[in-house]
């Protein structure tokens, strides 16, 4: 505040002291201009009126130059381009990796890249590690046990990994229109029922916004987007969709006014909070279909069901939606602390039709 207080005292003196100087230098020269006009001839006086209207011209023009040259507008943003539905931006099954127990060689193989607090602001990070098994890539961020006495490593914090080709301008002509990401997880271990991995999409380059659909081992989940330090939620709960995935009900009662959990439309059974590993070593498939609009609407399977079931929808009555638009638009793996498990068959696609055939990316982005 004393230093605000400061700064206005010194700009106010600053501008009493130019007015000062300014009317001081206009009383001497106006008396001269007024004794001269009067001792001069007609034709003097002619010319000193020829003379004003010349300089009073040229200040004019002047003025009129220098108004022209501030006045300048933005050229217009380039327009994002439209992509076509139907089309392969992204496909990973691991299938074409050599069996490795390295986590440098598994993520310098895979192209992912650990990402730090340091230079990428995100809120954690963890020396989760890494292997490739037989065309699957595992995670293991919770066997603190298996540290040797005096490792430095940190273990079991949420931990965040840029699948490299996923960047901002490859992604931001995607993310812009709609698109469906999909891919497979197996959960192993955990220390608590609230664990999970995921696919994060519309990450910010500063680490602080990103979409997440965060399906936890206990058999629920949140369909959220994280915005600088809190969560919105893009879907809410309606009896007539029955679509909230955060839905913990406990039985069919409580299910008609708080949702039915993923645990009962996948497993048929509801929430247990002491059955801290319900789809522990359940293979199960995600889909997410994105709207620019509104958010994710998500679906999920077993490896056991032939069809997907819908867990969540956007809806009009969350806060969510309202939060779109962050300049962000990579796709990144993030780790939710203590969990270890497989993630397989990553697939990106513009539009929300099926699923192209073939793995062969089709997307060309612009030049």
């Amino acid at each position: 505040m004393k230093k605000n207080l400061m700064r206005v005292c010194v700009s106010m003196l600053a501008i009493l002291m130019c007015a000062a100087s300014f009317a001081s230098c206009g009383s001497s020269e106006e008396p001269a201009d007024t004794t001269t006009a009067a001792t001069t001839t007609a034709a003097t006086t002619e010319a000193t009126t020829q003379a004003t209207t010349e300089a009073t011209t040229t200040t004019a023009a002047t003025t009129t130059k220098k108004e022209t040259t501030t006045t300048t507008t933005e050229p217009p943003a380039p327009p994002v381009e439209e992509v076509k539905d139907g089309l392969i931006v992204f496909y990973e099954d691991f299938n074409s990796y050599a069996n490795t127990d390295k986590t440098e060689d598994a993520l310098k193989a895979i192209k992912w890249t650990k990402l730090t607090k340091e230079k990428d602001g995100v809120y954690s990070e963890s020396d989760a590690e890494f292997a490739i098994v037989d065309g699957r890539l595992y995670y293991d961020n919770y066997d603190a046990e298996a540290l040797p006495e005096g490792d430095t490593r940190v273990r079991g914090k949420d931990s965040y990994y840029r699948i490299d080709m996923l960047v901002d301008d490859y992604m931001k002509p995607i993310s812009m229109g709609k698109y469906t990401l999909q891919y497979d997880l197996e959960y192993t271990d955990s220390k608590s029922i609230s664990r999970y991995a995921v696919v994060i999409t519309e990450c910010s380059a500063d680490g602080q916004c990103y979409n997440s659909f965060h399906f936890r081992i206990g058999g629920y989940g949140n369909n959220q987007c994280h915005f600088y330090g809190s969560w919105k939620t893009y879907d809410a709960f309606d009896p007539a969709t029955d679509l909230y995935v955060a839905s913990t009900a406990t039985d069919a009662e409580t299910a008609a006014t708080k949702g039915t959990p993923i645990s009962f439309k996948l497993l048929g059974k509801y929430y247990n909070k002491e059955d801290v590993h319900m789809f522990a070593n359940i293979p199960v498939t995600i889909r997410q279909q994105w709207d620019p609009e509104m958010g994710h609407s998500c679906f999920m399977k077993t490896a056991e069901m032939k069809d997907f079931v819908q867990v969540s929808e956007p809806s009009v009555n969350a806060d969510g939606p309202m939060y779109i638009g962050w300049d962000g638009w990579a796709v990144q793996f993030k780790i939710g602390a203590t969990i270890d498990g497989y993630i397989d068959n990553i697939v990106i696609w513009t539009g929300h039709g099926a699923q192209p055939s073939g793995k062969t990316v089709t997307y060309k982005p612009a030049a």
